[in-house]
């Protein structure tokens, strides 16, 4: 992807998220108190396609860069050729998919869940990738 492609992706993106700022080419946040919310339009197979990443960053915790904790993501990439066409399918499911809000008032009860939802998943793909049988039941209150 060229330096404009990459510009025409990204503001895409910040189109339909509006509460999200660009950061840089292919990043976009947002401040949420002691926390940074965004996605990373992530670029794959030699800079001909992206994969856009949810992630939360802690401004609490010292780190030379922003950090993709708690991110969670698709299996496929979309290949800058098919953006227009496919771009905003992703963003349908991606705003199903998101584990803390991008816009609008943001409880710490609704940070702790989405952190909560993201270990739930984890545990999930964890048991299916060792090929072990699921917890039956798993409680956690907020």
């Amino acid at each position: 992807m060229t330096k404009r492609e990459k510009m025409i992706v990204t503001e895409d993106w910040r189109k339909e998220f509006p509460s999200l700022s660009v950061y840089k080419p292919m990043h976009l946040l947002n401040r949420i108190g002691p926390l940074l919310v965004g996605i990373y339009l992530k670029k794959y197979s030699f800079n001909e396609s992206y994969l856009p990443i949810f992630h939360v960053h802690n401004l609490l915790r010292d780190f030379p860069s922003i950090s993709l904790q708690l991110y969670n993501s698709f299996n496929r990439s979309i290949r800058y050729p098919l953006h227009k066409v496919e771009y905003l399918e992703y963003i349908k499911k991606f705003k199903e998919k998101i584990l803390i809000p991008l816009e609008g008032d943001v409880t710490l009860k609704r940070i702790f869940k989405g952190f909560c939802d993201y270990m739930i998943n984890t545990l999930h793909d964890l048991t299916a990738l060792l090929n072990i049988p699921k917890p039956t039941q798993l409680h956690i209150s907020l």
